[in-house]
């Protein structure tokens, strides 16, 4: 078996300490006097190691003898040992039958996930990183009019053998994705839910959003099941395909509430039904939010991004969603899943949309980067967006919920809420409750707003009552104008497990012009680039006083940052830089 990627870590390490769920160790990718190394996992047991130094994860990983493949579980695992004896394996193809990954049944019941090993022909991978998720006999749901769905593959195949068409998601009852309701527009869909409490909420997922796309859906709660049974079982009991099709015909089509409601099969729960007891609340079978960019930009959630006029807001989200759409790493954050976003934007002018996308490029994308300029749509004869009209909010949450979007943004709340007081809490609560049911429907809200003149956003402080993360963006003590987009993020508020606060430390960002006329972020830890600048201007004599008022920071921090560099070596008592010291700062140049 291959050796836990933590284990093999901390065994390069000549020590570390442990810290609730994470560890903390000297870097070995620079003189390090003190704990600057974090190490901890993340989803499917990948492992996270982010030096507060500014380290880059490559430098890191090249000290300690190690490679990229080296931070994940089961790299070129071939087999799975203990698990029993396979009984079977289902194929998950892409749209053209392309073999993506294989959902694997133990005996007894055990489920297990692999994907082909690019690099040896009939080697397995036993995780699904970076693989898209499909639904079960995807090529054939694409070329069918009628579809029935199914809890399991074993259910799916033994309709196909009858001639029906059926698919299921990947990994069981409750992990139905609002990404595939696309995939059954015009369809007339049939949905058998197992005879079991799992069964039900099953179904309860699926219909909240399919029935917009389709043609017709019916759920079919066949006879005589047994308690847990299924389509399989009743087969089994002597159903037929004519049985079965006689059954679909005489079912009533399901219609979602007529007051607009979520849908829901209304006579399948009453009140008392979501009210549990702490345990049963916690047996649940409830997928995981997935990172966008790990770990503050997740799903489900709402963020608010704050900083004063000009200072680089927008530019800022949209360098994260065009890395969040191109799959890619953006600052020190990487991306998880991509997803369709949406940017709707209340201020600015067509043409200056347009400068800002080509600027990124719109090559790599994975997933929709879609953009709604009121502009172009006040071009179109439209009337102004406003979250105010609750028929255009209804109408962009259609749009959303339609079209797969997972992650928007409000850019801005002044421009998008014209004529709200913004000192009143009842004024934007209709707003706050819309947020809240995007959220329930696993759509990701992100807002950008002004600051006040004190640092924190304008308006009534009940906009953040369901927020899960605050950023603002303030611009550094030596900011100048010729600078452009140049700031610091600083987290003001997350919701972030402890271990994983490490990860959300200040970080400075500027948008920088590179070879022709590309542009990209460059990033460095704002604390390390705080202390290079103390120790520049201390090489250069200034004055202690005039040293702390540019770079914002107390007398004691400068005299702390001083006594580090003299015992590492960068400077000398006088305060002058060593060559050491001379190079970590400026360089190799001459």
């Amino acid at each position: 078996m291959a050796e836990n990627p933590l284990q093999h870590l901390l065994s390069k390490l000549p020590s570390f300490e442990k810290h609730g769920s994470y560890f903390l160790a000297k870097c070995p990718a620079h003189a390090d006097d003190k704990a600057s190394l974090s190490i901890g996992q993340g989803e499917e047991g990948k492992l996270l190691i982010n030096c507060h130094a500014g380290c880059k994860t490559e430098d890191i990983l090249r000290a300690l003898g190690l490679e990229w493949k080296n931070l994940f579980h089961d790299s070129g695992n071939e087999t799975r040992k203990g698990k029993g004896k396979i009984l079977a394996a289902y194929d998950y193809q892409d749209a053209q039958g392309n073999l993506l990954f294989q959902t694997v049944r133990y005996f007894p019941k055990d489920f297990l996930q692999r994907r082909p090993d690019p690099r040896k022909k009939g080697s397995w991978i036993w995780n699904l990183q970076g693989i898209e998720r499909v639904i079960y006999r995807l090529p054939e749901v694409l070329k069918a009019e009628q579809v029935f769905i199914v809890e399991g593959e074993k259910d799916a195949d033994n309709l196909a053998r009858l001639g029906l068409t059926a698919t299921t998601c990947p990994m069981g009852a409750g992990k139905w994705n609002d990404e595939w309701n696309n995939l059954f527009k015009g369809k007339s869909v049939i949905i058998l839910p197992d005879n079991d409490e799992s069964g039900q909420d099953h179904v309860t997922r699926i219909v909240k959003h399919l029935p917009t796309f389709c043609r017709s859906v019916k759920i079919l709660e066949l006879p005589d099941l047994p308690p847990k049974g299924d389509v399989t079982d009743w087969l089994a009991n002597g159903g037929s395909k004519e049985n079965l099709l006689q059954l679909v015909k005489g079912c009533p089509e399901f219609k979602p509430r007529s007051d607009g409601s979520e849908s829901k099969a209304e006579s399948n729960f009453c009140f008392e039904d979501a009210i549990l007891p702490d345990s049963k609340l916690l047996s649940l079978e409830i997928p995981e939010k997935r990172h966008y960019l790990f770990p503050w930009l997740l799903e489900n959630s709402i963020i608010s991004i704050t900083g004063w006029r000009g200072v680089g807001k927008s530019l800022f989200i949209l360098g994260a969603l065009d890395a969040i759409t191109k799959r890619q790493p953006f600052g020190p954050w990487q991306c998880g899943e991509p997803a369709n976003c949406l940017i709707v934007d209340g201020e600015m002018a067509v043409q200056d949309c347009q400068q800002r996308i080509s600027d990124l490029g719109t090559t790599g994308r994975q997933a929709n980067l879609l953009v709604y300029s009121d502009a172009y749509a006040y071009s179109l004869g439209l009337s102004r967006a406003s979250l105010l009209d609750e028929a255009w909010r209804n109408g962009l949450g259609e749009y959303m919920l339609k079209n797969s979007v997972r992650l928007w943004v409000c850019d801005n709340i002044a421009s998008l809420t014209p004529g709200i007081d913004e000192n009143s809490k009842e004024s934007w609560d209709p707003i706050n409750q819309w947020l809240l049911e995007l959220r329930f429907s696993g759509i990701t809200t992100i807002f950008l707003h002004h600051e006040n003149k004190i640092g924190g956003q304008r308006g009534t402080s009940a906009r953040e009552d369901n927020l899960d993360v605050c950023v603002s963006l303030k611009r550094p003590p030596d900011y100048a104008a010729d600078q452009g987009a140049r700031f610091i993020v600083n987290f003001t508020k997350s919701r972030l497990p402890l271990e994983h606060l490490p990860l959300i430390a200040d970080h400075e960002f500027q948008f920088s012009r590179m070879a022709g006329d590309t542009y990209e972020w460059i990033w460095c830890s704002a604390k390390k680039k705080g202390r290079e600048t103390i120790l520049r201007l201390i090489d250069e004599g200034i004055p202690q006083n005039d040293i702390a008022t540019q770079c914002g920071v107390t007398k004691g921090r400068i005299s702390q940052v001083k006594s580090e560099a003299i015992r590492e070596g960068l400077m000398t008592k006088k305060g002058k830089l060593t060559q050491m010291g001379f190079t970590s700062i400026y360089g190799d140049e001459n």
